[in-house]
């Protein structure tokens, strides 16, 4: 079964809405427990795993649609702070 073009974009909206955030907890947690307390960890995973969900569903969608495919109809640009927490969790592993 495929999703609508609609319900692609409203799963994508729901996707970066809970990465962005994650992204804005963790910058409150990481200030206040510290970037390597259990606190910051957890919200960390939780992050990488909404980001690679996201991935999940661009890689879908790109094999359902193929050269109609459009990235940008469904997910923004990464943000810089999707950078730094994707870096932040590689040095905690």
């Amino acid at each position: 079964m495929m999703l609508s073009l609609e319900e692609h974009k409203k799963l994508g909206a729901e996707l970066n809405g809970a990465i962005r955030s994650a992204e804005d907890r963790w910058l409150i947690i990481s200030k206040a427990y510290g970037k390597g307390s259990n606190q910051a960890r957890l919200t960390l995973h939780a992050f990488y795993k909404l980001d690679c969900s996201r991935y999940s569903l661009d890689a879908v969608l790109a094999d359902e649609q193929r050269e109609n495919y459009d990235q940008s109809i469904y997910f923004p640009d990464k943000t810089e702070k999707t950078d730094l927490l994707v870096s932040e969790l590689l040095t905690l592993e």
